[in-house]
């Protein structure tokens, strides 16, 4: 497995250290930064009761899509509050680092890290900064990048693919999970079918009208009323988000559509529209042996 360099041991380890320089940030990352803090206790306070969509569907899928992570370094671009660095370090990783654009979130990453035994807080650390752009960590860096529904928030998608490319050994693999380019299309919408007698039951969502799935759009997107802030997702037909990946140099090793099973929505029926339609999308990808595709 890599070995993190000199400059990136001390941060991936979360060893005290003095941090360097603030990042000048691009002005698309210091808008979503902004966003970011405003939401920041929102956020945890959400994440904190649970998120089904992460425990339900997503976790067990972008940790097998990673495998193996013993001995593996990591870089998680996007960590937010760290949620998912924790369960990496508790899973083997022997370094995972999480950036995030937003220093409220990385605050909270630090705060709820200090609860974990020593040895797994030994093996994570955190940076405030934008994951599109380290450069004060070296090329060949980690072994792996997850970038868990994060790559949508970026302004330049191709950039930061392009950064996680180099900080990746030859061979490193990418693990990506996206809203559903289908799914989440502008004005994508669900058709109900409510029941001829409500008496307090939920309609049936029968179908999805697509919207416009082959635009390029930057969606604005607000979690719910006890978040202040809107943040932008980009949305990209699959095509495009495949050609930013080989433009990177990426090959494309599986891609998966995670599904709830069918006992899951016998026991749950929130999750049976989850099981007709694809919500998400989950690559692995390998970076080429000679780097970016030309």
């Amino acid at each position: 497995m890599t070995r993190i360099g000199r400059r990136g041991a001390g941060a991936a380890a979360g060893r005290c250290r003095r941090p360097g320089p603030r990042q000048a940030l691009s002005r698309g990352a210091a808008a979503q930064a902004a966003a970011w803090d405003a939401n920041a206790s929102a956020w945890s306070e959400f994440l904190r009761h649970g998120d089904r969509h992460r425990e339900g569907l997503l976790d067990a899928a972008m940790l097998a899509a990673l495998r193996p992570l013993r001995g593996a370094a990591i870089l998680d671009a996007g960590c937010g509050e760290g949620r998912f660095v924790r369960s990496l370090s508790a899973a083997g990783a022997a370094r995972v680092l999480g950036v995030d654009v937003s220093e409220r979130l990385i605050s909270e990453a630090r705060r709820r890290g200090r609860a974990l035994p020593a040895a797994v807080r030994a093996r994570l650390g955190y940076e405030t900064g934008d994951a599109a752009r380290l450069p004060r960590h070296r090329d060949a860096s980690f072994d792996a990048v997850v970038s868990y529904l994060s790559l949508m928030h970026f302004a330049d998608p191709g950039a930061a693919l392009a950064e996680w490319a180099r900080l990746l050994a030859p061979g490193g693999r990418l693990v990506a999970v996206l809203p559903h380019p289908f799914t989440q299309a502008p004005g994508a919408h669900w058709l109900a079918e409510l029941p001829p007698v409500m008496r307090g039951a939920v309609p049936s969502l029968t179908s999805l009208a697509v919207g416009e799935y082959f635009e390029r759009a930057r969606v604005r997107f607000r979690f719910g009323p006890g978040f202040p802030a809107a943040t932008v997702n980009l949305h990209r037909p699959l095509a495009e988000w495949s050609g930013l990946l080989a433009a990177a140099g990426f090959v494309v090793e599986r891609l998966w559509e995670p599904r709830p099973s069918a006992a899951q929505a016998r026991r749950d029926p929130a999750w049976e529209p989850y099981r007709r339609v694809p919500y998400f999308l989950l690559w692995r990808a390998r970076r080429a042996a000679q780097g970016r595709a030309r």
